[in-house]
């Protein structure tokens, strides 16, 4: 048994997923199994969740608290939309000249900030000026108030750049570019900082496992497979796992990313950034395609069928948004909308036609569904399959539940 502290989103507590009881009765809810041993309790006033379990269960406990995150994520919506919104008022800014000669970081910043305007932007939360905000220097761990190396010192990092009329986010873009920082539009400024400082944090999901997928495994070979290279590291031969069989797949593990596959349960769990998460899923619903069992992807299709026809969506409106992010949404509100079984199982998976070849090998399919095609929609109280077919109605795709989930393929 293992000890490990969650961190719990904020409003938990107050929301529904927290309004059942302690801490056993709410994961047990959202389909942990306590084995013998296992304990978890709340800390309200830390929000946190401390739980002793097995290194299986801390995987499906990590994916429920993830789930539980939800939330917030369905308060960032109303978040992104705005920050969207303003970062298409920024791309319509153009600068004259940009003529920048070995100039310290924090003045290039400043002229681009006066030379855009930016003091007589509308910003996102409803008032006026939008400001470039540079991170300060870092610190020497363990020595407080000590700087950091001085070329991390902003008036050590330099640019030299020459630009003529350049939209503002072009210019910005190479000027972070130049100075090896990034930066992120926020409601109200455009926020400077470090490359690793906004790096995707990890989440992990959890996915139902093909019934062959230990035979797929035994079978992976290493990435970048010689089949002329000796497969032993000195005394060790070459032991395909999990993760084996998804780098194959172009899939990549980042420091602190993981994967495990529970054969008792039949799950697979996955910790990575979102937009490997999304690589993930593609993967294991094509094997789901590949699959030999019938009986397996005719439960599937039945399962999807239902929730499709019974899951009813909230109060849900789409004014020229990009089409992926509608779909996004719509599945995040589908998941929150399933109140039954186990988390894994909630919501509905959606997928555009040929999704997997289009990601996985790049090959674009000859006939496909643009991600950033613009959409105004109103789904409304309408279940996911009624939504979805609205959608189609409106880009020109047709709506098929299938053992993969609820696709959208084109109608031209």
């Amino acid at each position: 048994m293992k000890e490990r502290t969650f961190d719990l989103p904020e409003g938990f507590f107050e929301s529904d997923f927290g309004q059942e009881g302690d801490a056993r009765n709410i994961l047990e809810r959202d389909g942990v199994e306590f084995a013998e041993g296992m304990e978890a309790r709340f800390d309200r006033a830390a929000g946190t969740m401390e739980v002793k379990a097995t290194e299986d269960e801390l995987w499906l406990v990590e994916a429920v608290v993830d789930f539980w995150g939800l939330i917030e994520e369905v308060e960032a919506e109303g978040r992104w939309r705005r920050i969207r919104e303003l970062e298409e008022r920024l791309r319509s800014i153009v600068i004259p000249k940009v003529d920048f000669k070995e100039t310290p970081l924090e003045e290039a910043l400043a002229y681009l900030e006066q030379a855009g305007g930016l003091s007589e932007i509308p910003n996102g939360d409803g008032t006026i000026g939008v400001k470039i905000v540079l991170d300060p220097p870092r610190k020497w761990e363990g020595v407080p108030g000590l700087v950091a190396a001085s070329s991390d010192e902003p008036d050590s990092i330099t640019v030299t750049l020459q630009l003529a009329e350049v939209p503002l986010v072009e210019a910005l873009r190479y000027t972070t570019y130049l100075a090896q920082q990034r930066y992120r539009i926020e409601e109200t400024e455009i926020r400077l900082g470090y490359l690793d400082l906004f790096e995707e944090p990890r989440i992990t999901r959890v996915y139902p496992a093909p019934p062959d997928l230990t035979r797929m495994i035994q079978s992976a070979k290493p990435a970048a497979y010689d089949p002329f290279a000796d497969e032993t590291v000195g005394a060790k031969p070459f032991a395909p796992t999990l993760i084996t069989l998804f780098e194959n797949a172009g899939i990549t593990f980042p420091l602190e990313a993981d994967a495990a596959f529970d054969q008792r349960r039949g799950l697979v769990f996955v910790r990575n950034t979102s937009d490997q998460q999304e690589l993930s899923a593609a993967f294991l619903q094509s094997l789901v395609a590949e699959s030999e069992s019938d009986v397996w992807r005719d439960d599937l299709e039945t399962r999807w069928r239902q929730k499709a026809d019974s899951i009813i969506l909230p109060r849900l409106t789409f004014e020229r948004e990009p089409l992926i992010r509608v779909i996004e949404s719509i599945q995040l509100h589908s998941r929150l909308a399933d109140r039954k079984g186990p988390v894994w199982e909630r919501g509905v998976p959606i997928w555009f036609n040929q999704f997997y070849d289009f990601h996985l090998h790049n090959e674009k399919p000859a006939d496909y569904i643009a991600y950033d095609t613009m959409i105004t929609v109103d789904v409304s109280n309408l279940t996911i399959r009624q939504a979805l077919t609205r959608i189609g109605e409106a880009i020109g795709a047709k709506v098929s539940i299938e053992p993969e989930g609820s696709k959208l393929s084109p109608t031209r």
